[in-house]
């Protein structure tokens, strides 16, 4: 840690009298008063080397690794067997890709548990009158892609019929100019000239 401390201070202090006695009294007085004050704070911090040169947890990977598996949290009480392990980190016996049927833990396959906090959210989202909200929300979404559904229909009906009335012009033109005439068949007639 570096600190860096300057104080500069100037005083500058002029005081000019002049008294002359004439005829008509003249009185001169001058004053300059000139005050500089300068401060300069710097704090400046080591590289942070030199600050871990004395700490002893020096393996930072180590310690990475730990709190990436979850092994740095302190463990929870619980009745899992293998929740502090190693090799299986922050799972438990009762891990969800396990998909045990009586998870605690997370709502997977059939955890009665989960089940039945699904179905008391499903009766509070009921008497709340949630659920028929989203009902009728879903239900309107529905009439509106429909009304889209049609109009996209009724144009993709008419760019075929517009295809079909291409191809006929198309086939009209081939049978007039079809066949043989090309700009590639006749010679250049800067050729023959030249």
């Amino acid at each position: 840690m570096t600190l860096t401390l300057t104080l500069t201070l100037t005083l500058t202090l002029t005081l000019t009298l002049t008294l002359t006695l004439t005829s008509t009294l003249a009185l001169t007085l001058a004053l300059t008063l000139t005050l500089t004050l300068t401060w300069t704070w710097t704090w400046t911090l080591s590289s942070p080397q030199v600050e871990r040169e004395n700490n002893i947890d020096f393996n930072s990977y180590g310690s990475f690794k730990k709190g990436f598996t979850g092994q740095g949290n302190a463990v929870p009480e619980t009745k899992a067997k293998d929740y502090g392990s190693l090799a299986m980190g922050m799972r438990c016996n009762n891990c969800p890709t396990k998909g045990c049927k009586t998870c605690p833990m997370f709502g997977v396959g059939k955890n009665p548990t989960y089940l039945a906090r699904v179905e008391a959210r499903e009766r509070k989202k009921e008497a709340s009158g949630a659920a028929q909200a989203e009902r009728e929300t879903r239900e309107r979404a529905d009439m509106i892609g429909a009304m889209y559904m049609d109009v996209e229909m009724d144009a993709e009906t008419e760019s075929q019929a517009g295809e079909d009335e291409r191809a006929a012009v198309d086939g009209a033109l081939d049978a007039l100019f079809g066949g043989g005439y090309s700009f590639g068949d006749e010679p250049d007639l800067a050729d023959e000239e030249g």
